[in-house]
């Protein structure tokens, strides 16, 4: 019996197509008799043809949470629910999704006749009538307040995750133990032997205003006549996911999410805010880089890994007075700033300026020289970039705040590939914007998956620490799994950027009336048929410290300084606010 698969195009089910499902790959087919409408079918169902009656073996979207909004505006309903509540239509936000009638009950409505829409979830219930039916499964809350709609993009983004059940397995794991914090340090001391005391080391770190979950850390000491070793601790995570045994326990989240409200970990608090932050007088664990450099020629001398334990005595705030007098920074800034990146073959920025800058070239630093470890192994998860997005030709002069932000940026575009099993031509790991000929991400192993599984390989391959067989059996099942990385990560920085963008236009209303000033850093040439632009490009605007996109036909906005002003606009199909750029001609 054929299978057959229907992909609708649009919510009124205008137009749709038909195609066979031939072990997962489709291919068109004429079938002028199957109506979606009639035969109450959804996007996506696989169905059969018995006697040219439709048979549905399988619909995605009844087994789905859907996101949506429920109209409750003027107050209109379809009858009622034979559980006696008012039926109202409930939009989802995936408009190849017909509207559904949900019950609701309005509680609380006193004698006011301004109803506000809210946001909810809801699951399909039947689809026996004109409109399918659903029932609600949680209610997010009014659209006209902004965590609402943070909360509600999670949905819609499919990246929401709850922690309760990792949360909980921490917390009874951590009983189990039991005897408090000495017992905890003894157990990883005896599992992992390999581990280098340093907690009489000066350790700090620097980090922004109200941060909790460090990741990172520096030393900096004489080792003799014309050497100082820079160190770089990283915190293990993998040391606290190991010995607590999470791996089998920890959601599909890819990464910590902010936004405006608050942020949604990818780790529990009491590992992502606690144990595994670097947090200055407690004992913590950190994979750690040892760059021996030349005091004279600023060449660097040996780089040695190791796994530390570590007491930091400073957590710092970017800029802030007491890091700007302290002896170690001082000596620090001072070796990256005139020496490090003077030389040409470590120049990763054009400028070192502050403190921020500082921590952004030490974490280029780090990321590139793991991603030369891997690529000698042949493993790892690489940053890539297509060929078709290639733009990091010669960038020309721009002001060194611009180029620094754009540069980390960067760092972070493009997509995720596991050099062991792609070989895909197309993809190249290099960071020419960087003079790099490989580039991994491995500095926040807290709030990013891709930096933990990097972590938990290149520890293997360098004989640094034995994890357990579930560790690697983790990283495995991510490995093949790389395409839904790439997918929740375009899809959180999208989420990131339009919330962000709505919470300071909605703050700072001014800011749609003036001009800002910006900079277009990448370049996409636009691919698909019935398009009015020929090209996609990325801005940034460092007057508010964003970026966004806009679709353009002139071919020269790269790299170049324009003016642009913000518009806001009513998606009247998704009943969203959004913000869009536009290049003032």
């Amino acid at each position: 019996m054929t299978l057959y698969e229907i992909q609708i195009k649009d919510r009124q089910y205008l137009e749709w197509s038909i195609y066979t499902k031939n072990g997962g790959n489709l291919s068109t087919d004429t079938i002028g008799t199957v109506s979606p409408v009639e035969n109450k079918m959804f996007h996506g169902d696989v169905f059969i043809l018995n006697k040219n009656v439709v048979e549905i073996v399988e619909s995605h979207v009844k087994k789905m949470v859907i996101p949506g909004v429920l109209v409750l505006k003027h107050n209109k309903t379809y009858g009622r629910h034979t559980n006696g509540k008012l039926l109202y239509k409930c939009i989802p936000d995936d408009p190849k999704i017909p509207a559904f009638l949900v019950p609701y009950e309005m509680k609380k409505m006193g004698f006011s006749k301004v109803f506000i829409n809210i946001y909810v979830t809801f699951c399909f219930s039947e689809w026996t009538q004109k409109h399918p039916l659903g029932l609600i499964h949680q209610v997010i809350g009014p659209i006209d307040e902004l965590v609402n709609f943070y909360e509600y993009q999670l949905y819609c983004k499919n990246v929401n995750a709850s922690l309760q059940k990792v949360t909980k397995k921490t917390m009874d794991t951590l009983k189990e133990i039991g005897g408090g914090d000495a017992a905890i340090y003894d157990l990883i001391d005896r599992k992992y032997p390999g581990i280098v005391d340093r907690t009489k080391w000066q350790v700090f770190s620097i980090d922004p205003d109200g941060s909790v979950d460090f990741d990172d850390a520096f030393s900096v000491r004489q080792v003799g006549d014309d050497i100082t070793m820079v160190s770089i601790y990283i915190s293990n995570v993998t040391i606290w996911l190991d010995v607590l045994n999470l791996w089998e326990h920890l959601t599909n989240r890819v990464s910590t999410i902010y936004l405006p409200d608050k942020k949604r970990t990818m780790l529990p608090s009491i590992l992502s805010d606690n144990l595994c932050s670097l947090l200055s007088k407690y004992t913590r664990y950190a994979f750690t880089m040892d760059v021996y450099i030349s005091n004279t020629t600023f060449e660097i001398c040996d780089i040695k890994y190791l796994n530390t334990k570590v007491r930091l005595y400073k957590n710092y705030i970017y800029e802030e007075a007491g890091l700007l007098k302290d002896e170690n920074y001082k000596l620090l800034y001072g070796l990256v700033k005139d020496g490090l990146s003077k030389t040409k073959k470590y120049a990763y920025m054009e400028n070192i300026g502050d403190s921020h800058d500082l921590v952004q070239y030490l974490m280029i630093f780090m990321n590139y020289h793991c991603a030369k470890e891997l690529l000698g192994k042949k493993n790892g998860i690489f940053r890539a970039v297509s060929k078709r997005t290639m733009d990091d030709e010669k960038i020309p002069s721009l002001p060194a705040g611009v180029l620094n932000t754009i540069t980390m940026i960067k760092s972070y575009s493009g997509k995720y590939v596991d050099i062991k099993n792609s070989g895909d031509s197309s993809d190249i790991i290099a960071h020419e914007m960087m003079n790099m000929d490989a580039y991994v991400h491995i500095t926040s192993p807290i709030r990013r998956l891709v930096d933990l599984l990097n972590m938990i390989q290149i520890q293997q391959n360098m004989g640094l620490l034995q994890l357990s067989p579930e560790a690697y059996t983790f990283y495995e099942n991510w490995c093949l799994k790389i395409d839904d990385i790439n997918k929740d990560t375009k899809s959180i920085k999208k989420i990131h950027a339009d919330c962000n963008l709505l919470y300071v236009c909605d703050t700072k209303p001014e800011l749609m009336v003036q001009i800002h000033k910006g900079y277009a850093f990448s370049k996409k040439e636009i691919t698909y048929e019935n398009s009015e632009y020929k090209y996609e490009y990325l801005i940034y605007l460092p007057d508010m410290n964003i970026t966004s996109r806009i679709f353009s036909n002139d071919d020269d906005l790269l790299y170049c300084s324009r003016n642009y002003k913000l518009y806001l606009f009513n998606d009247e199909e998704k009943f969203k606010k959004k913000i869009r750029l536009q290049l003032i001609i």
